[in-house]
């Protein structure tokens, strides 16, 4: 789990870093960057261990802004819409997440980000079961580079929505 949070808070802060460039260019501006890009893979429904074949296409959008007292805020929005098969029983899925992360880095060297995601794998076949996957990250680092909060929640349901 610690891998996993590592490697999220790692992604989180390349996207921003890509986004810190697009700012560098234009500090007092909003940047918007959608970009649709197709994608296609082998997944997996970890309810049943099905392994599927989904394609797709996937979303980004990055927001950046500088406040009035020089604070930088990050927002960075993804989406993921697609179809599947299962490679064994060759069940139809339709596939779609939702990730809007959010970082703030004020004038006092504070910075916090969160990044929720949801993920859900519908199949299309009433006998094989949904994946809902909800998870949450967050951090918080003072102006000493310290970390001083972090949340790092990872769930797996089958067959029935997150509340």
């Amino acid at each position: 789990m610690r891998r996993l949070s590592i490697f999220i808070v790692t992604l989180i802060s390349l996207m921003l870093m890509g986004a810190a460039t697009a700012f560098a260019a234009a500090p007092s501006a909003q940047n918007d960057r959608p970009d649709w890009q197709p994608f296609e893979g082998i997944g997996s429904n970890f309810c049943n261990g099905e392994d599927i074949a989904v394609t797709g296409k996937f979303l980004s959008e990055f927001n950046v802004m500088q406040d009035a007292s020089g604070g930088v805020h990050v927002v960075v929005q993804q989406s993921t819409r697609g179809t599947g098969v299962g490679l064994t029983s060759g069940a139809k899925y339709v596939l779609g997440d939702s990730a809007s992360g959010a970082s703030t880095e004020t004038t006092a060297g504070v910075v916090t980000g969160t990044q929720p995601i949801l993920v859900r794998l519908i199949a299309l076949d009433p006998d094989v079961p949904d994946l809902f996957i909800r998870a949450l990250f967050h951090f918080t680092i003072n102006a000493n580079g310290e970390e001083t909060s972090v949340v790092d929640t990872f769930e797996v349901l089958c067959d029935r929505q997150p509340v």
